[in-house]
């Protein structure tokens, strides 16, 4: 489950950390949350499945990391939470750099 409630769920969980974040649930061509403190920026999408479109899009954001580190000033870190993610599909992330949070239900 990683609707509204899932968002809002990860936004808590990071606020407690220290992050500000902002959001844009589901949009194609925006991350999902974007999550901030003074040294680090994390890009976080979430997706109820992770199929080659989802792969595609995350290289779309790391093809920006330096874009984003300049601009910010901060290290900057992409998330994926998901409910489950294929062996396969999990190399090709992991290759990317990108950080993988298996979730398999989210709190209300």
């Amino acid at each position: 489950m990683l609707g509204q409630n899932g968002l809002r769920y990860i936004e808590y969980e990071l606020k407690k950390k220290g992050f500000q974040c902002f959001h844009e649930p589901f949009s194609k061509t925006k991350p999902d949350m974007i999550a901030l403190t003074d040294d680090m920026m994390v890009i976080i999408e979430l997706k109820p499945r992770v199929d080659r479109y989802t792969v595609i899009q995350l290289k779309s954001y790391i093809r920006k990391r330096e874009f984003f580190e300049i601009l910010s000033g901060r290290k900057v870190e992409f998330w994926l939470v998901t409910p489950y993610v294929s062996q396969q599909r999990r190399e090709e992330i992991e290759e990317l750099g990108v950080k993988i949070i298996e979730r398999p239900v989210l709190p209300f």
